[in-house]
């Protein structure tokens, strides 16, 4: 399974669509690197700092192979070729990266959420400013949701002092671009981990309320894609996940086409794609 070029929103909406990675090789100069506002790379120990893609922010995006844990598709980057022209902003853990997306572009793509926050600014010039957040190590640890799974729902407390983190780390970055653009950045848009994962919960209820026990899932993922549709921006997140359960006996089949067993893995589902911001 392959993306279609043009890439549209309707793809989007019905297909599980991952980043990949940045294809040039060693060999290409200029690939997507993240810097912090010194010019220098991530470090061992960095925390809470700005980095910003600075070599080769513009990326020629294409169709890459079928992605193995869900069976959707991935996209490649390579180097610009003056078509299909996109921004791919790799993230840093525990860090916030963000990218301008400039004129003359029409995507942006982003790594894979888990946890993460986005943030959509808009700069003096009118170009969008986009960032990925990260704050991993202010999370609840595997333990500590395996102890209590209650943890992991979109709504938990356990995770209010990463989103803090997060925010603090956008209003930081913000001020470090104004610096260098002589102007103010103005907040547009963000997306947390409170929206994205809420169709998780969502269908673990739902699975519960047909009479399936043990519903949990096994693996999850939010992807998002900026479209410039238009002439206008649209930002888009969509949720996969791979549920387990028990089905009794008796209860009904659901999902049809993905039949499950007691106690079996079901196939990777498209759970929700939103449009979170438009220009």
């Amino acid at each position: 399974m392959a993306i279609a070029l043009p890439f549209t929103t309707a793809q989007f909406q019905n297909e599980i669509v991952v980043s990949g990675m940045f294809h040039g090789g060693v060999a290409v100069p200029g690939g997507p690197i993240l810097r912090s506002q010194a010019g220098n790379a991530l470090a061992a120990g960095d925390q809470n700092l700005h980095f910003s893609l600075t070599d080769q922010t513009v990326v020629s995006y294409a169709p890459g192979g079928v992605h193995a844990p869900t069976g959707g598709s991935t996209v490649r980057f390579l180097p610009d070729s003056g078509i299909n022209r996109a921004v791919f902003l790799p993230f840093n853990a525990n860090n916030i990266a963000s990218a301008i997306v400039p004129a003359g572009v029409d995507y942006f793509f982003t790594d894979n959420l888990s946890g993460c926050a986005i943030f959509i600014d808009l700069m003096p010039g009118g170009d969008l400013l986009v960032h990925h957040a990260n704050a991993m190590s202010s999370c609840p640890n595997m333990a500590a949701i395996l102890a209590n799974p209650a943890i992991s729902k979109a709504d938990s407390i356990g995770f209010a002092g990463a989103m803090n983190n997060m925010s603090q780390q956008h209003t930081a970055a913000m001020a470090d671009r104004a610096v260098g653009l002589g102007g103010p950045v103005i907040p547009q848009a963000h997306l947390h981990r409170t929206t994205y994962m809420q169709c998780i919960d969502d269908e673990v209820a739902r699975k519960e309320a047909q009479g399936r026990t043990e519903v949990d899932h096994l693996a999850a993922g939010t992807n998002v894609v900026g479209f410039r549709v238009g002439g206008q921006w649209e930002f888009w997140w969509q949720t996969w996940a791979i549920m387990k359960y028990k089905r009794p006996l008796m209860a009904p089949k659901g999902w049809f086409g993905h039949r499950r067993e007691s106690g079996g893995l079901g196939a990777a589902k498209l759970l929700d794609a939103q449009c979170f911001w438009r220009q």
